[in-house]
């Protein structure tokens, strides 16, 4: 049993690794957009509150960003703040601070426990089955027909489901025969 911000986490990542970037680099992509997409979903279920702009906090945000050399990079079908680390691009966090990977390596590596690898190699699997010009696009369409299930809505939030891996290697197998024919 696992909760999903992990499960996406790693997905991210993995993806992310197929797009190119290295796998410190797709650490902290991982850990960025598992955190937008858990905040979007807590604000839709009603377990998070909507953050209110001030178009001049907006303003002063955007200019400290230039400053310090954030820029939006493409990654997982979204278009993620990141900014220059260990010569590579790494995912900000809320401070616009560069994320560090070895804290989401931590993270994975509780969440999963000594599941880590096989889903990893699952996961691996089944992002290399797809084109890489096209996995941004499908990558959240991928995760949502693999994520641990669990109730909808708030009673669900928060709880563990169980990940299948059988699914995901058939996912792979499904992809890799679709996209070998001519």
């Amino acid at each position: 049993m696992i909760n999903r911000a992990p499960v996406l986490t790693l997905w991210v990542a993995v993806v992310a690794q197929q797009q190119g970037f290295s796998r410190e680099a797709a650490l902290t992509f991982g850990r960025a957009i598992s955190g937008l997409l858990a905040h979007s979903k807590g604000v839709s279920i009603g377990v998070a509150e909507r953050k209110e702009k001030d178009p001049a906090a907006e303003e002063r945000k955007r200019q400290r960003e230039a400053e310090q050399g954030v820029e939006k990079v493409d990654v997982f079908g979204m278009h993620i703040k990141a900014q220059k680390a260990n010569d590579e691009m790494h995912a900000v966090d809320a401070n616009d601070k560069p994320i560090n990977p070895a804290t989401v390596d931590g993270y994975l590596r509780r969440a999963f426990g000594d599941r880590l690898s096989a889903a990893e190699g699952a996961l691996k699997e089944l992002a290399e089955a797809h084109p890489p010009d096209a996995l941004g696009h499908e990558a959240y369409n991928l995760y949502s027909n693999f994520r641990p299930q669990v109730p909808q809505g708030q009673s669900g939030w928060g709880r563990k489901g169980v990940l299948e891996l059988d699914r995901i290697h058939e996912m792979a197998q499904h992809a890799q025969r679709q996209h070998s024919e001519p």
